[in-house]
């Protein structure tokens, strides 16, 4: 029988112990938010159209805990949190043998911190407001590499910067 996960920080309650899932199959696959953000939350669950289920926590030192009662494949993390940010999250799980994928989310997005997520070891960035068709593109191609290393990485079409 599977451990159930439950945190304080979590809104999802008997989560099996691996949220891994599989899209289109069966129980949805599983991702963490990390975000202070309230409104971030509902964009979110709306861009992701009920995809996946997911998990919140509103700062780093949550979403640690909330990483080591359910690992998931793949976290979603504002840039800057009340205690720090994405790449002290990053860092607080680089040790991890379940290493998430992170993809990074700002207002302030820009080419500067696209290259520093993705030369520290983040697997992309997202702008706000969010497009809905970039984070699903996102968040399922982190998914599906993070579950199968060999599947092909492309970037989002169909979100120009008017649309954001």
């Amino acid at each position: 029988m599977p451990q159930a996960c439950y945190s304080p920080v979590l809104q999802t309650v008997g989560l099996p112990a691996r949220a891994t899932g599989t899209i289109g199959r069966g129980a949805l696959p599983t991702i963490l938010f990390v975000s202070c953000l309230r409104e971030d939350r509902a964009e979110l669950r709306r861009a992701l159209g009920g995809a996946y289920r997911v998990l919140f926590a509103n700062t780093c030192h949550g979403a640690l805990n909330v990483l080591q009662q359910c690992p998931v494949p793949v976290v979603v993390c504002e840039s800057k949190l009340p205690d720090g940010s994405w790449l002290d999250l990053l860092n607080g799980v680089a040790s991890s043998p379940d290493l998430p994928l992170l993809i990074v989310t700002s207002r302030l997005a820009d080419d500067r911190l696209w290259a520093e997520v993705l030369n520290l070891g983040g697997f992309d960035l997202i702008a706000k407001p969010f497009c809905e068709s970039e984070v699903r593109h996102v968040v399922d191609t982190a998914w599906y590499r993070k579950n199968d290393p060999a599947f092909p990485l492309h970037r989002a079409a169909g979100c120009s910067d008017e649309a954001r």
